[in-house]
């Protein structure tokens, strides 16, 4: 169950599992054959378009206290085994843990045709993101390297181009695809994606100038075995030169897809908790479950 590393900017590993993953698949997929989905909430935002949607898994776990119970052991593993990895091999230093609280948070997504997330890091109270196909021929999710940033006064790209004309003529960019993030954005930005290139490239308009960021993508593939795991580098639990690369030039999102995806989505989360606070044990709602774990 050695960590395998797939990626460095951002960082990414795979790890197996064995024939477990797909004794949870196989549960999971009675189940979603048998519920619908619903509209995913993130923070009290509702994704546009729809596109990313959410089942019960906690009722899920309600009717079958064995797939609970496999979540919790192998996820738990998964976190121990990915942690020693990812601190002997960036030589992290912990910060003070004393008053913090880890648990695993577990949600079962479902993206469908054209649904897009923007490249991202992860908030800094989530230690790591798991990620375990249901379907067994998908990608878990992408890779988005920030390779240029360069800005062009208005005059000089104003010369009767639209955004995609400009950067088609600028990078040599054919057949770029205007592309919409999850959320409905208030910032002036357009995102231009080359399928052929792989590449994504955002134009902001700021006062005098607009701003170009260029990511080259590329998606992160598992095996039928494998979870896919991603380290936040900019978690405040630990810290280290090691991690700079990552953090300025590394993230992660979803490229479109043509096809229904559907993740096992496990957070691993820390917390600082005031006194005689505690979050133990194991609970959960209808969308989603948590337990607490150890380091």
């Amino acid at each position: 169950m050695d960590p395998l590393q797939l990626s460095e900017e951002p960082i990414a590993y795979s790890v197996a599992y064995g024939e477990t993953l797909n004794q949870i698949r196989s549960k999971l997929n009675s189940h979603i054959s048998s519920n619908s989905s619903s509209e995913f909430n993130f923070s009290g935002q509702i994704y546009s378009d729809n596109k990313r949607q959410i089942f019960e898994l906690g009722n899920f776990c309600d009717k079958d206290e064995e797939l609970s119970n496999i979540i919790k052991s192998t996820f738990s593993e998964i976190f121990q085994s990915s942690f020693a990895a990812f601190m002997g091999t960036y030589r992290l230093e912990r910060t003070n843990t004393q008053k913090l609280v880890v648990f695993i948070r577990c949600r079962l997504v479902k993206d469908s045709p054209g649904y897009f997330l923007g490249p991202h890091n992860d908030s800094t109270d989530t230690l790591f993101a798991f990620l375990l196909p249901i379907y067994e021929s998908q990608q878990p999710t992408s890779a988005f390297r920030k390779i240029r940033i360069q800005s062009f006064s208005k005059s000089s790209y104003l010369t009767g181009k639209s955004a995609a004309e400009f950067v088609s003529a600028r990078y040599g960019c054919n057949e770029l695809v205007e592309i919409k993030d999850q959320f409905e954005r208030s910032s002036p930005t357009k995102l231009l994606y080359c399928e052929k290139r792989k590449l994504l490239i955002s134009v902001t308009e700021e006062l005098e100038k607009y701003k170009l960021t260029v990511w080259r993508c590329r998606d992160l593939q598992t095996q039928r075995d494998e979870v896919l795991v991603l380290p936040n580098s900019n978690n405040r639990m630990y810290k280290s030169m090691l991690l700079e690369p990552a953090k300025v030039l590394g993230c992660h999102g979803v490229l479109p897809t043509t096809k229904d995806r559907i993740n096992l989505l496990a957070d691993v989360l820390c917390l600082e908790l005031a006194p005689n606070q505690g979050l133990t044990g194991f609970r959960k709602n209808k969308d989603e479950i948590i337990f607490s774990i150890s380091l």
